[in-house]
């Protein structure tokens, strides 16, 4: 009877046993499963729907990459209109003067100031910089590698490819984009307008 019992007790401990570690194994399963799906979405330190991404029209880069920065503030109106008005080339310091002039509030560089990519990178917002030649593109943020604490890598949206996010080194970025000018306005959201 004893001996009945004793292998009733081991046999009632392993399922118990068994139980507990198979939800172990789930757990653990599924917080690598979010890490992997948050490491697929989170590409960037700025992540912005694909649905709101505005795709290059008319040769109008600077002003695409804007109402792709407008989409993710939430001010679809500035957007719409831009995107109904608004085609052909334009360069940084006249999208600065305009967005200023329709009481936006903006941090811009034209002289490679990397302190300005630094603000926006921070404070989670998109720059429209300068990167290709005669191109405008959206800077996303910087890679910082955790360990080092070093930034390896910038991210890059292309409004000429809106579905895929470029992510040069931080020297081959930085040398494009001083090449190019060294360009970059990041519009500052009021109070009122969260971003995405």
């Amino acid at each position: 009877m004893t001996t009945h019992i004793n292998h009733l007790n081991i046999a009632v401990a392993m399922n118990v046993f068994s139980s507990r570690l198979n939800s172990v194994v789930l757990r653990i399963s599924m917080f690598f499963l979010l890490m992997l799906l948050v490491t697929q979405v989170s590409l960037a330190q700025v992540y912005i729907s694909p649905a709101i991404r505005c795709s290059n029209y008319g040769n109008s880069c600077v002003h695409a990459s804007t109402i792709t920065v407008l989409n993710y503030l939430r001010a679809p109106n500035l957007s719409r209109y831009i995107r109904n008005n608004l085609s052909g080339g334009d360069y940084h310091y006249g999208l600065n003067k305009r967005l200023l002039r329709w009481g936006l509030k903006t941090k811009a560089t034209f002289s490679s100031s990397k302190r300005i990519l630094d603000y926006a990178h921070i404070n989670s917002l998109p720059a429209v910089i300068s990167y290709h030649r005669n191109h405008s593109c959206l800077f996303l943020g910087w890679y910082v590698d955790p360990r080092s604490r070093i930034i390896t890598h910038a991210y890059v949206l292309n409004p000429n490819n809106i579905s895929h996010i470029e992510t040069p080194t931080y020297s081959q970025f930085m040398q494009n984009w001083i090449r190019n000018d060294g360009e970059a306005v990041v519009i500052v959201p009021t109070r009122n307008r969260r971003k995405r």
